[in-house]
């Protein structure tokens, strides 16, 4: 028999806390991560290795924090109890399709749509809403795939 297990708003504040303190760490280190890391270099002493590396590893660096939120947000949101390692797999799952996803949208908007002729002002609202739709779809893959995990027997 399945226990039920009721969050506090505690728990459910701490999770967003965590979610909003990535995102804007994610986006204040893809918007001024290199000029930052740059004075840092030469604060610290790194050479330019350093500086062109991170040109590379900020996106990885940064898929990597989404799978950890993925991660916490997967074993802490349903009403069941879920070990961590079980979670692990449809949030890595979910990155790497998000990421895949991203980049061939990107595409497509850049090659074959134009939303622009369509809708006219309103195009980028929509290309937007089409974008999150897509996100939110892999994000609910992931949980999908951890719930067909917890539900085997």
């Amino acid at each position: 028999m399945q226990q039920d297990r009721r969050h506090t708003f505690a728990t459910f504040y701490a999770i967003l806390i965590i979610i909003y303190s990535r995102s804007a760490f994610s986006a204040a280190s893809q918007l001024v991560g290199t000029q930052l890391v740059e004075r840092i270099a030469k604060v610290v002493g790194f050479g330019d290795l350093f500086v062109s590396l991170w040109g590379w590893l900020r996106f990885p660096v940064a898929l990597l924090l989404l799978a950890v939120v993925l991660s916490v947000v997967y074993r802490f949101a349903p009403n069941v109890k879920q070990d961590f390692r079980s979670v692990v797999v449809g949030a890595s799952i979910a990155v790497v399709l998000w990421a895949i996803s991203s980049v061939g949208f990107s595409f497509y908007l850049a090659n074959f749509a134009n939303y622009g002729a369509t809708y006219g002002s309103l195009g980028a609202a929509v290309g937007l809403l089409l974008y999150l739709y897509l996100c939110a779809s892999v994000v609910l893959l992931g949980a999908e795939l951890n719930s067909a995990i917890y539900q085997q027997p």
